[in-house]
């Protein structure tokens, strides 16, 4: 038997619950620690370019921004202050560079309105939901615990599928063979979890969709 889950955090202390454990870092990269930026190169260059590359759209250009986000902290790496939020620091960076890239693009699709009228409206709400980012809420361990907490509500043989299929990476036919289950009754289970999951993680997909994109 299960035992029942405690409520599920809020946004506002997702926000607010993970600056103290990088500030060890960013006191660290304040004394040009090469290892403290290799690690956080290591931890986020491929979480930033996965949020960047959704709103442009443009793998070059995804790689272009997240590495002058990276080149730009180490250049003002004496100045930050002790308390900075490293993952919001960095997305911030990512978020305005991407910004200026898409108006240039929204430029670009009105010289050709009469032809881009769909390319030009995929821009703007890409714009918009960039606009409304808040980067401090971006990069949590606590979406792993809400992920965690949400997963262990679902009924036990879906959840089993869920995670068979999402974090060991198996297929269908894998799993089948080893629940002693048809393939179709494998997708049940599937499209069963994503249903419930999206309600009950309906405040945080955009979120989860950044940091766990094998959840999805």
């Amino acid at each position: 038997m299960r035992i029942a889950c405690k409520a599920i955090p809020t946004k506002t202390q997702l926000a607010h619950g993970m600056m103290e454990q990088w500030q060890i870092l960013a006191a660290k990269l304040r004394d040009a620690d090469q290892d403290a930026y290799n690690e956080i190169y290591r931890i986020f260059f491929p979480r930033l370019l996965r949020f960047c590359f959704s709103y442009v759209r443009d793998n070059a250009a995804a790689e272009n921004i997240v590495q002058d986000a990276f080149l730009k902290l180490w250049e003002v790496k004496s100045t930050l202050a002790g308390n900075t939020n490293l993952p919001a620091y960095l997305t911030t960076l990512v978020k305005n560079a991407s910004l200026n890239y898409l108006q240039k693009k929204k430029s670009e699709s009105r010289v050709y309105s009469s032809l881009q009228q769909t390319a030009l409206s995929d821009v703007e709400l890409r714009i918009q939901m960039l606009q409304g980012t808040i980067p401090e809420n971006i990069f949590s361990k606590e979406l792993q615990v809400i992920v965690k907490k949400a997963i262990d509500q679902l009924p036990e043989q879906t959840r089993r599928v869920l995670l068979m299929n999402r974090y060991e990476e198996k297929s269908y036919r894998e799993i089948a063979q080893l629940l002693g289950i048809s393939e179709k009754g494998v997708e049940y289970h599937i499209s069963k979890a994503f249903r419930e999951l999206r309600t009950l993680l309906k405040d945080y997909l955009f979120y989860l969709f950044l940091t766990l994109p094998h959840f999805f």
